[in-house]
């Protein structure tokens, strides 16, 4: 397998099928309509060639050549997306240093974001599921998408966009939270500038087209897998 991955003629990415950080780069590579391949692992029984590749052991990693056809194995989904949007198309990551710097926060501000989902999803009673729920809520609407605009910036797909993304896809396991918005939009600017950004990016074609058609049902026998009280 790795001699295979090493000889690509396009970026090999290494991943899991429900891994949100390995979304966050089929993503760009999908709107960068940049040929890939994929390729899944097993996250419990990792396989040797892929500790060869990452030396954190993590997904997503991602084997590209340089210009003398030499593989580079790139680790860290920031740092993948940084890379793929510099070399492919027109950058996503633009404008002044400061406007790049405030989106290289907010994309580091995604990762919490990712993180406290995954905690509430692993929440297995009622009393846990509804403190992880409000800490979750809460996080999620310290984002400030620009009102009656279908991206976070305004017009424009960004990198922001890019690593919240993944998110949004799996809210349709948590009902929960876009009821909560829905309500608040009535008489809150924010919550609905917020929910109207989450339905548009959820329909996005790069974001649709960055999952698999088994990944509905890999998240699903994952986290009941591991008793989620928000699949009950």
């Amino acid at each position: 397998m790795l001699d295979k991955i090493q000889k690509a003629n396009v970026p090999v990415l290494i991943s899991f099928s429900i891994c949100p950080f390995v979304q966050r780069s089929a993503i760009l590579l999908e709107e960068k309509q940049q040929a890939y391949e994929r390729i899944n692992i097993d996250l419990a029984n990792k396989p040797e060639w892929f500790l060869q590749l990452s030396p954190t052991g993590r997904v997503p990693a991602l084997v590209v050549k340089d210009d003398n056809a030499n593989p580079t194995t790139l680790f860290e989904s920031a740092v993948i997306n940084e890379y793929l949007d510099e070399a492919f198309g027109t950058p996503l990551l633009a404008g002044t240093s400061l406007e790049k710097a405030s989106m290289r926060a907010w994309i580091s501000y995604s990762e919490t974001l990712i993180g406290l989902q995954y905690k509430l999803m692993l929440a297995t009673q009622s009393d846990d599921f509804a403190d992880k729920l409000t800490q979750f809520v809460s996080a999620l609407k310290k984002l400030k998408p620009a009102p009656g605009k279908p991206f976070f910036n305004g017009v424009a797909f960004s990198l922001v966009d890019v690593a919240v993304a993944p998110v949004f896809t799996r809210l349709k396991w948590l009902p929960h939270v876009t009821l909560q918005l829905q309500q608040e939009a009535k008489t809150q600017p924010d919550s609905a500038a917020l929910l109207n950004w989450i339905n548009h990016l959820s329909n996005y074609p790069a974001v649709k087209q960055s999952v698999s058609q088994s990944f509905d049902n890999d998240f699903v026998n994952y986290f009941k897998q591991r008793n989620s009280f928000a699949l009950k």
